[in-house]
């Protein structure tokens, strides 16, 4: 994983092809070093084209932690697979989720 950070922009961080028991600890740890008060997230899924139910609830806590730590988490570009097994668990009704890396950039936070 690569975090990206520019001044008063939002952190993006590139998830691994694959987010799932292997690794999924280690993905949410990844995206809590960005945690700072009032940083918007942008968790980048373009080449992510798997994510298990592990990986969700992980995906799930970081969205809960950056909650609790003031910041916003977006998830960019999930794959038609990755958005399926949300849909299943109900989790593409929490996070939120952007079809394009510029447009999680590119809104305005949410209240």
């Amino acid at each position: 994983m690569r975090i990206a950070s520019r001044t008063n922009r939002p952190v993006v961080i590139q998830l691994p092809r694959e987010i799932d028991a292997n690794n999924a600890a280690e993905v949410a740890a990844e995206i809590r070093v960005a945690y700072k008060p009032d940083t918007i997230i942008v968790a980048d899924m373009a080449k992510a084209r798997f994510c298990d139910s592990l990986g969700t609830r992980e995906l799930l806590n970081a969205h809960y932690w950056a909650i609790a730590s003031r910041c916003e988490l977006r998830i960019a570009r999930p794959s038609v697979a990755v958005l399926r097994v949300w849909e299943l668990l109900g989790a593409d009704q929490i996070f939120a989720i952007y079809p394009s890396l510029g447009s999680a950039r590119a809104a305005s936070s949410q209240p």
